[in-house]
């Protein structure tokens, strides 16, 4: 039944009645550099999503124009490409990926007073702009998940092992806070460069401390290189990984070595959802970073669908329709929507094959 209202609503989006106006929405992902293919995800959920709910370009009586961007996972770059597609552009609103990104990008986002929609899990991220709205679980969310369920599972004696990023770091804390507030105990916090490939010494100091378990949250480049020298050098040890250990790359890297590591990631949607998503995409398997890039362009295309019949559209109607949401429709259902966060559950998954199963 609900597949048919679904398609009814999106029949409903191609209705048009009033004069044409044009609004532009960025749209940028790390398209290029080491962790293009999540980047590509996320473009693909935009696609998706805005071949879903728009009609030929059309949203209620606006065209609506995509500008892609590519952030190449850089601060730099992606603050370049917000101006580009902010001030040469036009665009009325942005999407990113990538939370060091976004959050270099919320200053200019509150001073020209265009909304930002982070695909961005650090939990200072629509703290410190209004016009920020989160499309991802949060890092706090992530970290004290994982924590609760090993500590249920049976792991009382943690190593966190955690790359220099805001995000990872923000999660490691969260791990951290929770685990020791259920009784564990955290034998070491070590960050780790991006740079840093030669674990040797690490692995030695984990091996003289001893711990149940290591929590290993690190990029896409170092996460399958450390949990192969883990699984050589300590045996009998307990890992846990973040959701990047689900991501093509990893796993092929990685082959049987991926299974049964525990790890959070956001649910990715429903069987409607993956449906849509491998017939546009022959061959491809949604992530959560390309659910959660559909869920983003699907709010903001929901957001000009609910001002269309206003006598004249201004740049300041759709954050005022953006903060009005308080769910956003999606083929399964809907997610609500709350303090300007999409309400993703964060759940704890290990994988089989390649096929992840709830731990």
């Amino acid at each position: 039944m609900f597949k048919n209202c679904f398609f009814l609503i999106l029949l409903f989006f191609s209705f048009t009645t009033k004069a044409e106006n044009i609004i532009k929405i960025g749209a940028m992902a790390d398209v290029t550099g080491p962790s293009a293919r999540i980047g590509n995800d996320c473009q693909r959920g935009y696609e998706l999503a805005f071949n879903t709910y728009s009609s030929e370009g059309k949203v209620g009586s606006h065209t609506v124009k995509i500008i892609y961007g590519d952030n190449q996972n850089e601060v730099k770059t992606g603050l370049n490409e917000f101006k580009r597609i902010v001030e040469y552009e036009g665009a009325n609103a942005i999407i990113t990926t990538r939370s060091h990104i976004s959050m270099a990008i919320n200053p200019l986002s509150l001073q020209k007073k265009i909304p930002i929609l982070g695909i961005a899990s650090h939990p200072k991220f629509t703290k410190q702009n209004n016009y920020a709205f989160r499309f991802i679980a949060s890092a706090k969310k992530d970290g004290s998940t994982l924590a609760k369920s090993i500590f249920d599972k049976g792991s009382k004696k943690v190593a966190i092992v955690t790359l220099v990023d805001d995000s990872f770091l923000a999660t490691s804390e969260s791990f951290s806070e929770e685990f020791k507030s259920l009784g564990g105990v955290i034998t070491d916090s070590i960050e780790l460069l991006p740079t840093e490939m030669d674990f040797k010494s690490l692995i030695a100091k984990l091996q003289i401390k001893k711990p149940d378990g290591i929590f290993i949250n690190l990029g896409i480049v170092q996460l399958p290189h450390f949990i192969k020298k883990v699984k050589e050098s300590l045996k009998n040890i307990s890992i846990f990984s973040n959701f990047l250990i689900n991501t093509v790359d990893v796993k092929n890297d990685l082959g049987y070595l991926a299974n049964d590591i525990p790890y959070t990631e956001s649910e990715i949607g429903g069987s409607n959802f993956i449906n849509l998503y491998q017939t546009q995409f022959k061959n491809e398997s949604p992530s959560q970073i390309s659910y959660s890039c559909f869920v983003a362009m699907g709010a903001t295309l929901q957001a000009i669908q609910s001002i269309q019949e206003e006598t004249e559209y201004t740049p300041d109607s759709l954050y005022q329709a953006l903060k009005k949401q308080n769910k956003i429709l999606v083929p399964d259902g809907s997610i609500e929507m709350f303090e300007q966060e999409a309400n993703f559950n964060s759940v704890v998954y290990i994988l089989k094959n390649g096929i992840r199963e709830k731990y």
